[in-house]
């Protein structure tokens, strides 16, 4: 019974002190570029989505504090092949949804306006997010839980954890995140590189930043290069999640001889 209560009591203080860092620290930093703001509207905008940098260089910091084992190598051709490959996934997901009514797709001209929506408010976010939470998440709270629970329920917490913390009070929301959370975590012990983990995250958050998110700051200038509708919202929502819970399974299948291991990139 003690040590159940010692390693709830842990789960909690784990579980505090990555929403302190997510939010506290991430958000302090957000708001104090106010202060670093330049005429270059380009570096204004970096200079804001670099939060998630910070929360990453946070995560990073409490390996170290935890005396944690880690090694980190960039994998940079890994990082594209699985990049492309994500991306490119979730587009015939979108394509074959519009097939079946579930979505409308329109396709906008190309535009040195939509290169820059593109960069800005796309790909950088997309980038900056994945790198900050997978840091975050995965890098120190996936490999702390691991140190004192057996991996398949330290992926169910941690991605739990990761969930909660995006939650909007939306059911399917919540459950969605919560297999992402599994999918790049089971991705992260098997391979134990964690460069494919933010590659697949950051492709992800791509893919849905550039079909469905509207930025409100070049939304007057309506340069998109797709606009997408979703016609029946439930069905999209659900076919989403089953699409991650079809690459979990084949991501498991591929990899079924290897064994998930407690040393990690």
């Amino acid at each position: 019974m003690k040590k159940q209560f010692a390693i709830s009591g842990e789960i909690l203080f784990l579980t505090i002190i990555c929403y302190f860092v997510m939010y506290l620290v991430g958000g302090l930093w957000f708001m104090g570029t106010d202060l670093l703001l330049t005429d270059n509207f380009f570096i204004n905008v970096l200079l804001k989505q670099s939060s998630f940098l910070i929360v990453a260089i946070a995560a990073f910091f409490l390996v170290k504090i935890y005396k944690l084992p880690f090694s980190i190598s960039l994998h940079f051709r890994v990082f594209i092949i699985s990049y492309l490959t994500t991306f490119s996934i979730y587009l015939i997901f979108a394509l074959i949804l519009s097939l079946f009514k579930v979505l409308n797709i329109q396709f906008h001209a190309l535009s040195v306006q939509a290169i820059e929506h593109l960069i800005l408010f796309c790909f950088f976010p997309s980038l900056f997010i994945a790198i900050g939470e997978e840091f975050l998440f995965r890098f120190f709270l996936l490999k702390k839980m691991i140190s004192f629970l057996k991996p398949i329920t330290a992926i169910f917490f941690s991605s739990f954890i990761f969930a909660f913390g995006h939650f909007r009070f939306e059911f399917h929301s919540f459950i969605f995140l919560f297999v992402f959370g599994i999918f790049v975590s089971i991705v992260y012990l098997k391979t134990e590189m964690l460069t494919l983990a933010i590659s697949i995250h950051a492709a992800w958050n791509f893919a849905q930043y550039f079909l469905y998110t509207d930025s409100s700051d070049f939304s007057y200038l309506g340069i998109r290069l797709i606009s997408v509708e979703k016609i029946n919202q439930h069905l999209y929502d659900w076919s989403e999640t089953i699409l991650l819970l079809v690459l979990i399974t084949s991501f498991a299948l591929y990899k079924n001889k290897i064994n998930i291991r407690t040393s990690y990139q």
